[in-house]
């Protein structure tokens, strides 16, 4: 018996050991680390760094206030500290921002992060990595073609119209004519059954029932809800590689398991329900599941495919979708103006061409993704010594004129895509304001945006830019067009009411129920 208790306290103590020699590593590094001689905010904490006094819930997410006060008061590049004072840069700068994005496989998501992801919908195009990411993507592509969007128009097109035929028999119903209601719950109903029938030829029905998208809502509220001590331990992981033996499921409470397997269970139904619909060939709807079914994915690849796309084909347009209405209920004029551009197209079904011709539509769509982008900031980690090229030189705090960042390998990148849409060196004073006209005239600065779509940041760029964002902006385009055709929409409380947004999200939280609120007052327009 001596001999195991002698054997098992030894193995103990080779652990305190190593754990000892990787936080002297970890030190060792912050204070070599080439990010030591740009200029960043001071007064570190030795164990916590600067996210300590900045990110309450210790997820690591700074809010877009401090990043943006940072860039204010120290310039275009600079250094901060993380979690064992692990070094980590943020940068608006254009050209480095670009190089970063471009070169993701060498600066991947950390691996919290990916962890996080990989828990919520498995090995899919948000968590692969490398060349796997690059096989997922260049079939999830052939996915994505315009011509397979153009098949999927009617799907979106429909839908739209059943939603305003409800919400018109609504505001008929009401005794004055005008329906208060939480926008935010119907636009979720209507892009969880978009995705379901563009996506899968699976209908959830949403829009005739609450009990689907709330139940989907809650079940994937559960899974990326991360209790402090699970965000902690994953900070320290990230910066001790021994405490990733530690197997992730030991770190969620059973509830999030049960989540889990829910959403496993639902992908699995999916992909059964989907290949039978494709061997029958039963007249059935193209979608695009049915077109992955042609591919060498393998099965756990098209369930996390699934799952990705239920996230981000319902979730995140949205969300945006709300953003769209919130501004144009307080902008009467802009409102007013969109009304009149899309009642002078003839047919009330108008062809995805037909929407991606209205100049004022897509203006509207543009600015509020500048000012309201689905996630607000990204993170990567470098994993390998890198020189980060420059638009503009900087001084750093020794003094010299630099025209590159040296980086070394396990160092952060933070790239602030609010920040960088909202940044007054590139938008004017009027960067924070809502004025969709701006878009008439060239901004030749923003050009150098390194965003894939309208000069943005919004679906970021590179090889792990956003694949469906030409699904998204035809999705939002469709819906908008109906519903601003048809209905007036009015701020049902003052703005001020809404609450602040979630980290990392531009999403909204009621203050007093912390559930998502969108209260709007709909009327319908006069012919």
């Amino acid at each position: 018996m001596s001999f195991w208790l002698v054997t098992l306290a030894t193995l103990l103590a080779l652990q305190v050991l190593i754990t000892l020699l990787n936080v002297v590593k970890q030190v060792c590094m912050n204070i070599l680390s080439p990010l030591r001689t740009l200029p960043g905010p001071e007064n570190a904490h030795l164990l916590w760094g600067h996210v300590g006094a900045h990110s309450t819930d210790y997820s690591g997410i700074l809010a877009d206030a401090t990043l943006s006060k940072w860039l204010t008061e120290h310039g275009s590049v600079v250094t901060f500290s993380g979690l064992l004072a692990k070094r980590s840069l943020l940068t608006t700068d254009t050209m480095a921002v670009n190089h970063v994005l471009q070169h993701a496989y060498r600066y991947p998501k950390p691996e919290g992060t990916q962890a996080t992801l990989h828990h919520m919908v498995g090995e899919g195009l948000h968590v692969a990595d490398g060349s796997q990411h690059k096989r997922q993507r260049k079939v999830m592509g052939s996915a994505f073609t315009a011509s397979h969007m153009i098949e999927l128009a009617a799907i979106v097109l429909d839908t739209s119209i059943q939603l305003r035929d409800i919400l018109t028999a609504k505001c008929a119903a009401s005794s004055n004519g005008a329906f208060h209601t939480d926008m935010g719950l119907w636009l979720n109903k209507i892009t969880l059954n978009i995705i379901g029938l563009a996506g899968f030829n699976h209908a959830f029905d949403t829009l005739h029932s609450n009990s689907t998208v709330n139940e989907l809502a809650e079940t994937f509220a559960q899974v990326v809800s991360i209790p402090r001590p699970t965000a902690l331990f994953r900070l320290l992981q990230e910066c001790m590689p021994i405490l990733r033996l530690v197997p992730t499921s030991l770190l969620v409470g059973k509830a999030t398991r049960r989540a889990q397997e829910k959403m496993l269970s639902l992908g699995y139904s999916i992909l059964r329900e989907t290949s039978r619909g494709v061997k029958e060939k039963g007249g059935k709807r193209p979608s695009i599941l049915s077109y992955l079914l042609r591919t060498n994915l393998s099965e756990e690849e098209l369930v996390a495919q699934i799952l990705t796309l239920l996230y981000t084909g319902h979730e995140l347009p949205a969300t945006t979708l709300g953003s769209i209405l919130s501004a144009l209920a307080g902008r009467r004029d802009v409102q007013d103006k969109l009304r009149k551009e899309v009642l002078s197209v003839p047919t009330g079904s108008p062809t995805f061409d037909q929407l991606d011709a209205l100049p004022y539509l897509g203006m509207v769509i543009r600015e509020t993704l500048r000012l309201h982008a689905p996630v607000t900031s990204t993170v990567r980690v470098a994993t390998q010594d890198d020189i980060i090229p420059v638009s503009k030189p900087f001084r750093d705090v020794e003094g010299f004129m630099r025209d590159y960042i040296h980086i070394a390998k396990g160092d952060m990148v933070v790239i602030p895509i609010h920040v960088m849409n909202t940044d007054p060196a590139i938008w004017g004073d009027d960067a924070e304001e809502f004025k969709p006209e701006r878009w008439e005239r060239n901004i030749e600065i923003t050009s150098r945006i390194p965003g894939v779509w309208g000069n943005v940041m919004s679906f970021l760029g590179g090889p792990r830019s956003c694949i469906g964002t030409r699904f998204a902006l035809s999705e939002m385009k469709a819906i908008l067009f109906t519903l601003i055709r048809s209905f007036d929409f009015e701020v049902g409380v003052p703005c001020c009411s809404l609450g602040t947004p979630c980290a990392n999200t531009s999403k909204r939280t009621h203050p007093q129920t912390e559930k998502t609120k969108l209260p709007i007052i709909i009327t319908v327009v006069s012919p």
